[in-house]
C-alpha cells in the first residue's frame, strides 16, 4: 500500500510540475507521431503543398487571436445562414424523424446511454479499472481454488465435512452459478429453470452456495469471486453501452453535420487550431503557420488534423502531458490509443480500449470529419 502511494504521490507531483510548466510558459510543443508523419509525406502525392512538419507549438489564446477566431467564425457563418441550400440542425431533425430515419425515441436512448455509461465508467474506475486486465486471471484462479475446496469438502481440521453426493451437488451448484451472467439468463432459463420455478436465481444459487459450505475461508473466497465477475460482467456491460451509443451518435452526426450550426463549429474549432497552432522545432522555436492560409487546413490529412485538434484541447484545456493523465480516456476509447512498436520495428495495435472512439458526451461527433475531435475529450466523471 504504501508503495501505491507513493507512485501515486510521485504522479500527481510530476502532473502539477507539468501543468505549472505550461501555465507559465503559455505553450506546449508536441512531437508529430511517426503513423502521422508518414500520412503527411502519403499525402504530398495529391497535394504538393502539404506542409511537412515534426513538432508543433499550440499556444495560448490571447485577446487578438480570439477577435480573429471570432471574425472567422463570423463571415463563415453569415456566408451559411444566407445560403438557403443548408438547413438548421432542428430542421435537418424534423425531416429526418419525417422520414423515419431518426425518432425521438433514439435520442432518448442516447441520453440514457450516456448518463449510464458516464456512471457505470465512474464506478469501474474507483474499482480500479487500470488494473483490470488481472481481473479475469484472478477470477480463474479463486474459482479453480474454491472448487478443489468443494470437492473436497472438509473442515477446518482437515476432517470430512460433506459425503460424495454432497460434494458432487455443491460442485454441480458451483458450476451453475459461476456459468451465469447478465447475457446468459435466458439461456441459464433453458438449463435450469425448471429447478427455480422457470427462471434461474443466481442470488439463490449463492445462498445454496454459502449454506452448503459455510467454512469461513470458502465463503470469503466466494464473496471474491462473486465481486471480481461482477466486476468484468459490468465491464462488458459499458462496452457494449458504449458500442451502442457511438452507433447512436454517428448516426445522428452523419444528419447533423451540415447543418448550419455544425458547420460554425467545425469552423470555430479549426479557427482556434489555425490561429494558436504553429510549426516549430524540438525546442518550440522557428515558428511558422500550420497552413498558408486557413482555408488550406483542410488540405491536411485527416488524422493529422483529428490529432492536432485533440492536442490542442487538451493544451486549452490544462489536460496534463503525461501518460498516466490520458490513460483512462485511452482506456475507453475517447481518444485514440498510441501506436505501438514491437522490438522488430513491426507497427502493433493497442488493445488497451475496448474501441478507438471519438464521441461526446455533450454532442455527438460527425461522421469523420475534423471538427468532432475537440468537443468530446473528457468524459463525465
Amino acid at each position: 500500500m504504501g508503495v501505491n502511494m507513493d507512485q501515486d504521490e510521485q504522479m500527481e507531483r510530476r502532473i502539477d510540475a507539468v501543468v505549472e510548466d505550461d501555465v507559465r510558459r503559455g505553450y506546449r510543443v508536441k512531437e508529430v507521431p511517426d503513423n502521422l508523419l508518414r500520412s503527411l509525406r502519403e499525402a504530398l502525392d495529391g497535394e504538393p503543398t502539404v506542409p511537412q512538419f515534426t513538432h508543433v507549438r499550440f499556444n495560448k489564446i490571447t485577446p487578438k487571436k480570439k477577435r480573429m477566431i471570432n471574425e472567422a467564425v463570423i463571415r463563415r457563418y453569415h456566408a451559411d445562414v444566407q445560403n438557403m441550400a443548408l438547413l438548421s440542425s432542428a430542421r435537418l431533425r424534423e425531416l429526418n424523424i419525417e422520414r423515419g430515419e431518426w425518432s425521438v425515441e433514439q435520442e432518448k436512448r442516447m441520453q440514457w446511454l450516456e448518463r449510464e455509461t458516464n456512471r457505470m465508467m465512474r464506478d469501474l474506475y474507483a474499482d480500479g479499472f487500470s488494473a483490470r486486465e488481472t481481473w479475469a486471471t484472478s477470477l480463474i484462479d479463486a474459482s479453480a481454488e474454491l472448487r478443489g475446496m468443494y470437492e473436497k469438502g472438509l473442515n477446518e481440521d482437515g476432517e470430512e465435512l460433506l459425503n460424495e453426493e454432497q460434494r458432487t451437488d455443491l460442485v454441480a451448484t458451483f458450476d451453475r452459478w459461476l456459468e451465469w451472467t447478465p447475457a446468459t439468463q435466458d439461456l441459464m432459463n433453458v438449463k435450469f429453470g425448471e429447478l427455480f420455478d422457470g427462471v434461474y436465481k443466481v442470488d439463490t444459487d449463492y445462498g445454496r452456495l454459502i449454506e452448503m459450505y459455510p467454512l469461513e475461508e470458502a465463503v470469503t473466497l466466494l464473496g471474491t469471486i462473486d465481486d471480481l465477475r461482477d466486476r468484468l460482467n459490468r465491464y462488458v456491460e459499458c462496452v457494449n453501452y458504449r458500442e451502442e451509443l457511438l452507433k447512436l451518435q454517428i448516426k445522428q452526426g452523419k444528419m447533423l453535420s451540415e447543418s448550419v450550426e455544425q458547420r460554425r463549429d467545425m469552423t470555430e474549432e479549426m479557427a482556434r487550431l489555425y490561429y494558436c497552432a504553429e510549426i516549430c522545432n524540438e525546442a518550440g522555436v522557428g515558428l511558422t503557420p500550420l497552413t498558408p492560409a486557413f482555408d488550406a487546413l483542410w488540405d491536411l490529412p485527416e488524422d493529422v488534423v483529428n490529432w492536432l485538434l485533440v492536442e490542442i484541447f487538451f493544451f486549452f484545456e490544462g489536460t496534463p502531458d503525461v501518460e498516466g493523465a490520458r490513460d483512462f480516456l485511452a482506456q475507453w476509447g475517447f481518444i485514440a490509443a498510441p501506436e505501438q512498436t514491437s522490438k522488430n520495428g513491426a507497427k502493433e495495435s493497442s488493445d488497451e480500449s475496448p474501441e478507438a472512439l471519438s464521441s461526446s458526451t455533450d454532442s455527438p461527433p460527425a461522421d469523420k470529419t475534423p471538427a468532432d475531435s475537440s468537443a468530446s475529450m473528457t468524459p463525465t466523471i
